[in-house]
Order: structure tokens, then sequence, then C-alpha cells
């Protein structure tokens, strides 16, 4: 009964696509793997702020865990989560114990999103 509100947050996985425009040029497009957000738990690990460009900028480093996704295709470091109208960029998918049950995602918030 301890893991009821474990996975609190819903997220949706999304891939990069890249289909041709009406006059050949190639569009990035940002589309679901699947239909349903799945239930994760975020969990912010370290932020900093840097400079770049000559501007302040700030990052996260975040952990997403959730329940192994059998359904989808395998997540990938090419792929992107959305929750709300927060982004994060994968940078890493790891199943926990190589069993696929649970997979943790390390991410980046704030820099780069997309």
């Amino acid at each position: 009964m301890g893991n009821l509100n474990k996975y609190r947050s819903r997220v949706r996985i999304e891939q990069l696509q890249s289909p041709r425009d009406s006059v050949g040029g190639e569009l990035k497009v940002w589309v679901p793997l699947a239909d349903t957000d799945l239930p994760a738990r975020i969990r912010p690990l370290r932020g900093r702020e840097f400079l770049a460009t000559q501007q302040v900028q700030a990052e996260v480093t975040t952990e997403i865990s959730l329940r192994y996704p059998r359904q989808l295709p395998t997540i990938t470091a090419a792929m992107r989560v959305r929750c709300g109208s927060t982004l994060y960029n994968i940078k890493a998918a790891i199943d926990i114990d190589g069993r696929q049950i649970d997979l943790q995602l390390m991410c980046t918030s704030g820099v780069d999103e997309g």
C-alpha cells in the first residue's frame, strides 16, 4: 500500500519525426509514442545556472521513474518527456533491475527543450 502515490504525475513520451512539407523541406515534429499518458514519479535531483550566449540559463537534472511500458517501443535518449507544459530531454533510459519492471529516465529540463 505504500506505493499508491509513488506514480502521481502523468507523462507523455514523445519522439521526433521529420516529415517533408509541400515544397520538400524537412519539418521537425514531436509526436507521442502512445495515445495515453503514463503514470510516473518526477524527482528533481540538481539544478544549476550558467552563462551562455550572454544570458543566464538554468538547467535541472531530473529523475523520472515509471513502470516499464512494454506496450511501447524502446525508450531512448533521442526522445523526450512531456508533463503538462514542461519538457524533459532524456539523457539515459535505465532498466533498474534488468527485468523490464521499472524504468528510470535521467533527464534535463530548462535548456534546449526539444
